[in-house]
């Protein structure tokens, strides 16, 4: 079946539409006509947004169950799975579940109206769910995922596992350093890398990590780590910095 646009009508709900596949799929298909930042919100964007805003928990369910029937449809697969990725839907569990015991190839050649494969939206689904953070673990040492692929499983577990990360960051900041080539790439791999442990530990704790990077990274390395508290958005880590120089042994 070929899929056909259709009209974006906001007002409508589940109740408006004869099942709640219809409604799913009708919001699917359409975009909305007000162009945010020059771009039209696709269907897939516009539904997570309408399941987010919704407050009727019985039409939230209905509304997740007819996107989990969807993800085996061929049609609507391509914008059913990243919907429940980010939406991390308890009722896609079992779904994903299976999708993780799929070889990795496989996983990777289904693609999604996201711009990302099967693999990266089961990483993002893994990150939302306690019971899959051993799966997150396993790949990390996964000599088959390409540095892209390792970078997200690590960011992802930063968020939510810090402890994990924590225990052998100085192996993984290394590690993606290594094959990152412009300094602003840097900067952001450790910006990503470093924020699970931040907001579990506080940003006091950049302290005992310039501490323990002094230690086990190269002068080079330590230097980036001062330049990305530094280079923050916020100034959040302004207390830090004269108390990281003196550490790390960095001279304006």
């Amino acid at each position: 079946m070929t899929r056909k646009s259709t009209p974006y009508e906001p007002s409508k709900t589940i109740l408006d539409y004869s099942s709640p596949i219809e409604y799913v799929k009708n919001v699917l298909d359409s975009k909305s006509p007000e162009y945010k930042g020059g771009y039209e919100t696709d269907g897939h964007v516009l539904l997570s947004s309408r399941y987010s805003n919704l407050k009727d928990k019985k039409q939230k369910r209905l509304i997740a169950e007819a996107i989990v029937l969807l993800l085996d449809d061929p049609d609507y697969l391509y914008d059913a799975i990243p919907v429940a990725s980010e939406l991390g839907l308890e009722e896609a569990k079992e779904w994903f579940l299976k999708l993780s015991k799929k070889p990795l190839n496989e996983i990777r050649q289904i693609n999604t109206s996201n711009y990302v494969n099967g693999f990266i939206c089961l990483i993002n689904y893994a990150s939302k769910h306690e019971s899959f953070l051993p799966f997150l673990r396993n790949y990390v040492s996964n000599i088959g995922l390409t540095i892209s692929e390792l970078s997200i499983v690590l960011y992802n577990l930063s968020e939510v596992d810090p402890d994990f990360i924590l225990k052998d960051v100085d192996k993984y900041l290394t590690n993606l350093l290594l094959i990152k080539e412009k300094e602003k790439d840097k900067l952001t791999c450790i910006a990503f890398l470093t924020s699970g442990i931040f907001k579990k530990y506080g940003d006091g704790y950049c302290v005992d990590l310039a501490k323990r990077f002094k230690e086990n990274l190269p002068k080079e390395y330590q230097v980036l780590f001062y330049k990305a508290l530094e280079q923050n958005p916020t100034p959040r880590f302004k207390p830090y910095l004269n108390e990281l120089k003196k550490i790390l042994g960095i001279t304006d």
